[in-house]
């Protein structure tokens, strides 16, 4: 988030982390998070920054739910540790090896490198505010949960009408219960056929 507020960028890895933390991890609502990016990104575009906030969030129902793992992101995108020392100058002169988890640094590596992590009133850099690896299983868990009900839901002809962002689907009557087939996936055949 410093590099967001400093530079007003991001890569694009960064930010769909950032939006899946926020949502998934933290409980947040998805637009306080999309509205504070697009305020401070240099290159916002609305119609990129909202889609992809949405699309992170697991909102948009089209694409497999990515909850991203910060110390996975530290390990395959900043090993050396350049980003995280220039952003989190508190953890400056830790080792490397323990930038993935500063919380896991034994008290002698913190003594020898003058970094203080936890709750005291010494600590240059708390500890985790959430448990990355329960909160993420848990919105696994919900989202599987709603998945399932999503998907019996959708077997009403009537609720899928509803439900399709389709303009055509949306105003077309189904008549499965007159020829036993669906008049909307009718005409989607159609139109390919006449595509082929």
């Amino acid at each position: 988030m410093r590099a967001l507020t400093e530079t007003g960028f991001l890569n694009f890895r960064m930010r769909a982390m950032v939006a899946s933390f926020f949502s998934y991890i933290l409980k947040q609502w998805w637009r306080i998070g999309a509205d504070f990016m697009y305020y401070h990104l240099i290159d916002a575009d609305p119609a990129i920054n909202y889609a992809q906030w949405q699309m992170q969030c697991g909102l948009v129902g089209c694409h497999p739910n990515r909850i991203y793992n910060p110390r996975k992101q530290v390990r395959e995108n900043d090993p050396a540790g350049e980003f995280i020392r220039e952003y989190v100058p508190e953890l400056q002169n830790l080792s490397t090896t323990f930038l993935e988890r500063p919380e896991k640094t034994p008290l002698h590596v913190q003594e020898q490198s003058g970094v203080t992590i936890g709750d005291t009133s010494d600590a240059v850099y708390p500890y985790p505010i959430v448990d990355f690896e329960r909160e993420a299983t848990l919105a696994r868990e919900q989202f599987n949960d709603r998945a399932d009900a999503a998907r019996e839901a959708l077997q009403d002809p009537d609720v899928r009408r509803r439900a399709s962002l389709s303009r055509k689907r949306r105003h077309q009557e189904f008549s499965t219960e007159s020829t036993g087939t669906n008049s909307a996936d009718t005409a989607d055949q159609q139109q390919l056929a006449d595509y082929s």
